[in-house]
């Protein structure tokens, strides 16, 4: 099947062309919490677990730029 989408803004391409990542990006985070929380962490104030969350969803995929 082929489908044609088309797109007024950047943005929304970008959006629709990586959907995938984010989705599996959510995935892995949402699993890599479960197991901190379940086996237990070293995240202490509410500041590590924002930077950590920060951390972990620009090293899991580019939000900027389409490869």
């Amino acid at each position: 099947m082929k489908t044609t989408l088309v797109f007024d803004d950047r943005n929304e391409a970008i959006t629709a062309i990586k959907g995938a990542d984010y989705y599996s990006c959510l995935w892995d985070l949402d699993q890599d919490l479960r197991n901190k929380l379940k086996h237990g962490h070293t995240l202490g104030t509410a500041d590590e677990v924002m930077e950590y969350v920060r951390e972990f969803i620009t090293n899991n995929v580019d939000l900027m730029e389409v490869e």
